[in-house]
């Protein structure tokens, strides 16, 4: 039998006329066919942007389907993670270079990543015991102690360095281009290294250990705090001075972290086990503040409020994996909107 909406023409298979067809028009509801083409032909934000109101975005929101779409962003993430890690097949190097990209934000991601590519946790952990040789090996590598020195304290990190690179026999890693254009001067990569040395330092080199159970939930409370050294409270760059500047870890850097280096390993790491738990991973993503970006923002001008993590890992992987490429039918609100309208 042949399925059509409408019957208009006789069907022929290898010149063969099909004796039976099934209409389907009177069965589908006009409105589901006009729905379906305004969101087929929408150029908006989200195809279905024109159908929201008040009352509509809040009566969605109570039926969220935010666990599924938070647990599948992880699921996608866990792919990415197996190319790297197949290509590195080192664990505790693949989360030092997630850490690493977390603290680069967006504009500074890649370069982040590189250098946590360049950065041996085993020299780390080798080292960690003193903050000033941490500071030394991580400008080191990402290559602030190239040119000539700036003041006292960049001459004595440059030397610490050229011990290091005698000492663990390493070469110059290829140069990374760092950004500091539109930015806050706390948001600097110089900033960044300095706060990530400390934190290296806090945990002793012991990097992996973020990645434990115990050690997710004292992060999440807002227990582990680390800032850039003091000569970063009054410097932008080595040699340029500037008024105070803040150094403390913010609670954003801190949730960023946890969004995209530690909750994500865990995942993987524990999946590859055998051990995981979809519950924890929801549990632990309700306790964290939402994040603000355009494109949650953009979410929140329909009317949606965010009371979590959860919600905007959700939303971003809506749109991501979805709305971009109109997957309206495999949506929990397209289907209702479809049929609600």
């Amino acid at each position: 039998m042949h399925v059509v909406y409408k019957i208009d023409a006789p069907i022929f298979i290898d010149y063969i006329k099909l004796p039976r067809q099934l209409e389907v028009e009177k069965y589908i509801a006009k409105e589901i066919i006009e729905n379906t083409n305004l969101l087929e032909t929408s150029k908006s934000f989200i195809p279905c942007q024109n159908f929201f109101d008040k009352e509509r975005s809040t009566k969605f929101h109570d039926i969220f389907w935010v666990e599924r779409l938070a647990i599948e962003r992880y699921e996608f993430r866990v792919e990415e993670l197996k190319q790297r890690l197949t290509y590195m097949n080192d664990w505790p190097q693949l989360f030092c270079c997630l850490l690493f990209s977390a603290f680069g934000a967006k504009v500074n991601k890649e370069a982040f990543t590189m250098l946590g590519q360049y950065c041996s946790h085993k020299i780390l952990f080798r080292e960690a015991k003193d903050l000033h040789t941490i500071e030394a090996f991580l400008f080191g590598m990402a290559g602030f102690l190239c040119t000539s020195p700036k003041d006292t304290y960049h001459q004595k990190l440059r030397t610490t360095f050229k011990y290091l690179m005698h000492k663990h026999k390493l070469a110059q890693p290829p140069k990374i281009l760092w950004k500091f254009s539109r930015m806050r001067p706390s948001s600097f990569p110089s900033i960044k290294i300095a706060q990530l040395a400390h934190l290296i330092f806090l945990l002793k080199g012991k990097i992996f250990s973020l990645t434990d159970d115990e050690q997710i939930e004292i992060w999440i409370k807002n227990k582990i705090n680390f800032k850039a050294s003091n000569y970063w409270q009054t410097h932008t760059n080595f040699g340029n001075k500037a008024k105070k500047i803040p150094v403390n870890a913010g609670k954003r850097l801190k949730d960023n972290i946890l969004l995209n280096a530690i909750l994500p390993f865990h995942f993987f790491y524990n999946k590859s086990l055998g051990k995981f738990s979809i519950e924890n991973y929801t549990t632990w993503l309700g306790k964290i503040s939402p994040e603000k970006n355009s494109i949650t923002s953009a979410f929140e001008n329909l009317g949606l409020i965010f009371a979590s993590a959860l919600e905007t890992q959700a939303v971003l992987h809506l749109h991501k994996k979805y709305c971009t490429f109109k997957r309206c039918y495999s949506c929990h609100w397209g289907q209702k909107l479809l049929c609600d309208k």
